[in-house]
């Protein structure tokens, strides 16, 4: 709420209309409320109209970050629960209904692109995975910007409904980071320059690896699996150092020797947590089947 009052009578018009029509502007924003009780705007004040024009310039720059349509920036959107935060996406769409533009990827996969500060980010591999790509286009034209290629000389396992490169990336609106499976890890910014990578060991599976990495508190967080190397782990977002590292009861990594479950479906699940009986918790771990997600 604008007080519409300004008694101080040195205020210059021009300089009066100009203040209103800004604020009011500002202060149509979503999830916004603009309070100013006193404003003082007299040139006889230079640090006072230094000030103000300090809070318009950042009201301005959160006016051109909320206009702009809402970030997808990791696997399921911001909150991880594949809800969007976009209150006008279209309902149907289709080949031509609903479409801006189409970009031709060299083969299938299982990863979903992610949208960042103007980008889209997807991944996409080649020559059965000895080629694994990380794409970044222009999310308006559709424009190839850039595409980073980690060569790979080894062909892995991997189940046939189940490409290479299934992981997701996620970013930052600086940084985007993407999982290569056994390549490792890997940081670039957006203007594609690589930042830093992570060698974190093979991946070996029948059904191929698509675990997404997050981010959090400047961690980047990965399930890396699965197989008989099997653990959580955490690299600095700056600088891609191990953190730490937990290894997944079961692996060949891991002291406690028991089968998680990674049996003929391979998708480890807890189906039973009695951790309401103020003792360690038990789980019974058991392989859900490929609809059971």
């Amino acid at each position: 709420m604008l007080n519409a009052e300004m008694k101080h009578k040195d205020l210059k018009p021009r300089t009066k209309v100009f203040a209103l029509r800004v604020i009011h502007m500002y202060s149509n924003l979503p999830r916004m409320a603009v309070s100013i009780q006193h404003l003082d705007f007299s040139l006889s004040r230079p640090l006072m109209f230094r000030a103000v024009i300090r809070l318009l310039a950042a009201l301005a720059l959160l006016f051109s970050l909320t206009v702009r349509a809402a970030d997808w920036p990791q696997f399921r959107g911001p909150l991880g629960n594949g809800v969007a935060q976009e209150y006008k996406a279209p309902l149907h769409w289709g080949p031509e209904k609903n479409v801006r533009w189409k970009a031709t990827l060299p083969g299938p996969g299982n990863s979903s692109p992610i949208v960042s500060h103007g980008r889209v980010f997807i991944t996409c591999a080649e020559d059965a995975g000895k080629k694994r790509n990380l794409y970044c286009f222009d999310r308006r034209t559709g424009k190839e910007l850039w595409v980073r290629t980690v060569e790979f000389p080894i062909v892995e396992p991997t189940h046939q409904s189940n490409p290479y490169c299934a992981s997701t990336p996620v970013a930052d609106g600086a940084r985007v980071v993407v999982w290569h499976g056994s390549p490792g890890v890997f940081c670039y910014d957006f203007d594609g320059k690589e930042l830093w990578k992570k060698d974190l060991g093979e991946v070996r599976n029948e059904w191929g690896y698509g675990s997404s990495p997050i981010l959090h508190r400047g961690k980047v967080i990965l399930n890396f699996g699965p197989g008989d190397r099997a653990f959580l782990a955490a690299l600095d977002l700056k600088t891609g150092k191990l953190l730490w590292k937990y290894d997944e009861p079961g692996g060949s990594s891991s002291i406690d020797k028991r089968n998680i479950g990674f049996s003929e479906n391979s998708r480890p699940s807890c189906d039973v947590v009695h951790g309401d009986q103020m003792r360690p918790a038990r789980h019974r771990w058991h392989g859900l089947q490929a609809d059971g997600i």
